[in-house]
């Protein structure tokens, strides 16, 4: 989705309306940023897609090695 130009109030509703997020670079040690935002965002309903080529799965959802390889 492109964004030019976007203010503030078009990026807070892009937000809000958005159910799932990407995560790239996500860790699985939970000390770790990396980790523990996506977990606050995955609690508060959001899904998120894991994007790590080292990791299998973290969080109960399985990785993507690259964001090319996203579905949806």
């Amino acid at each position: 989705m492109k964004v030019e130009g976007a203010g503030d109030a078009k990026l807070k509703a892009l937000l809000e309306a958005a159910r799932s997020v990407a995560v790239v670079g996500i860790k699985d040690r939970e000390q770790e940023d990396a980790f523990r935002i996506p977990q606050y965002l995955q609690k508060a309903g959001y899904r998120i897609v894991p994007v790590n080529p080292k990791l299998a799965s973290v969080l109960g959802e399985p990785c993507s090695a690259t964001l090319a390889q996203v579905e949806g």
